[in-house]
């Protein structure tokens, strides 16, 4: 019997039960982690530091630079684009969200307690709360050095106004993301994602994948029409608008539905078979660095700076995004990706992806002027390492413990949590 219980806790679908009172725990034979998705997530963090550090050294006055990153970016398109390319792993991370949140509700008996919402805004709010304090607290130092870089263009121009605080420390409306730290735009993004994992968990419940999933596509051609339309502010400002999060919410879906129907995925006979799941790797792979160029070559040129080709590439790449999803949860790629190198970056990924950028760019502030803007970029990559580390230890690992509730003294190994490094997934949330 399907239904609804509004009260302590969300029933998605289950037995008859009375108001308030505890639900059943998840069935045990449905897994609640998949270790070798930790390793594609932190992969995927060390891409999007490659391809930031690249944009930054292309935007510098250094030919040295300039010539390294040119010669990186001459990749593009080659098996040498996957170490590198950042929009591609920020797909990927939006559909492993789904999947990983979902994952631990896959039973039928699994329920939503409203706990799932403060303690979500938790994992992802208190490090990122940290990251702004030193980011905001170092741009009024930093805003009076002259620009090394034309990438990223406005960050650390300014000291933070009060209304910059009031903006990034609650998440809400549309905050300049640029002036401090850009990745933050996925940040918003994922929260808002996040919030709607119930109402999509429950969609799918009553109606099925497949009408929720063409819903959720066509609210994402709708709004990418609507992008389309408007003047073009840039990639950042039409991705972290609304109509940007709803572009996303396919990805998400998708991620999702793996997760409900993991079992009868990874069943079929493309996903067990050697040559046939070869041949969905090689799909993937294809999609994932010829998107971009497949994309421009298919809106071809525009008369003004337009949304169009990034957001065509989306769909190209995150089709691609969707299907290593699928092929890791099936069990490809385990020996690497649940290497312990490999899983330690999975551990640490958040922290990773959420100080890089600050990092890399105040040391090339400081230090290019003095050591050279390639060295500048070297100290900060090693900088980034100890401040990722420090921000694991001290404040992911202990608030992971806390929203878990559990009394754990030593930092767990990876977990599932895609942007928030979540180091192992609860049996209640």
């Amino acid at each position: 019997m399907r239904h609804v219980v509004v009260d302590s806790a969300i029933t998605i679908r289950g037995t008859s039960q009375q108001r308030g009172t505890q639900v059943s725990e998840p069935n045990p034979s449905v897994p609640t982690r998949v270790r070798s998705l930790d390793g594609l997530r932190g992969l995927a963090a060390v891409s999007v530091v490659i391809g930031h550090l690249a944009l930054l050294l292309d935007g510098s006055r250094s030919p040295a630079a300039i010539h390294t990153a040119q010669n990186l970016m001459s990749t593009e398109g080659t098996l040498l684009y996957l170490a590198w390319n950042g929009r591609g792993a920020v797909l990927l991370f939006f559909a492993l969200s789904g999947f990983v949140l979902t994952l631990p509700f896959a039973s039928p008996v699994k329920s939503f307690r409203w706990s799932f919402f403060a303690k979500r805004w938790a994992r992802i709010g208190v490090p990122f709360w940290v990251m702004t304090v030193v980011a905001m607290t170092a741009s009024i130092g930093l805003s009076r050095l002259p620009s090394q870089s034309t990438w990223p263009a406005i960050m650390f121009d300014r000291p933070p106004s009060i209304g910059d605080v009031i903006e990034w420390g609650t998440l809400i409306g549309l905050p300049n993301v640029a002036a401090f730290n850009s990745v933050v735009w996925t940040l918003v993004v994922e929260i808002r994602l996040s919030m709607l994992l119930p109402l999509v968990v429950l969609a799918y419940r009553r109606w099925g994948v497949p009408p929720v999933l063409l819903t959720t596509l066509a609210l994402a051609v709708a709004a990418d029409l609507y992008a389309t339309s408007q003047p073009y502010q840039g990639s950042m400002a039409a991705s972290i608008s609304i109509a940007g999060t709803l572009h996303f919410l396919p990805l998400f879906a998708a991620g999702s539905a793996l997760a409900l129907r993991r079992d009868v995925v990874t069943r079929q006979p493309w996903f067990t078979h050697v040559g046939s799941r070869l041949s969905l790797v090689v799909l993937a792979v294809t999609f994932y660095v010829r998107g971009h160029e497949w994309a421009v070559a298919a809106v071809g040129p525009t008369p003004v700076p337009s949304a169009s080709p990034m957001l065509t590439e989306d769909y190209i790449v995150g089709l691609s995004a969707v299907l290593l999803v699928a092929l890791v949860a099936s069990g490809w790629g385990v020996s690497l990706l649940s290497s312990r190198a490999v899983l330690m970056l999975g551990q640490v990924s958040y922290s990773l992806y959420l100080w890089h950028l600050p990092v890399l760019v105040g040391a090339t502030l400081v230090l290019a002027p003095h050591v050279g803007f390639v060295a500048a970029c070297g100290v900060g990559v090693v900088i980034t390492a100890l401040v990722t580390w420090m921000s694991y230890v001290a404040i992911e690992a202990p608030i992971q413990r806390l929203v878990r509730g559990t009394r754990d003294q030593s930092p767990q190994t990876p977990g599932l949590d895609t942007l928030t490094g979540d180091s192992q997934a609860p049996s209640r949330v």
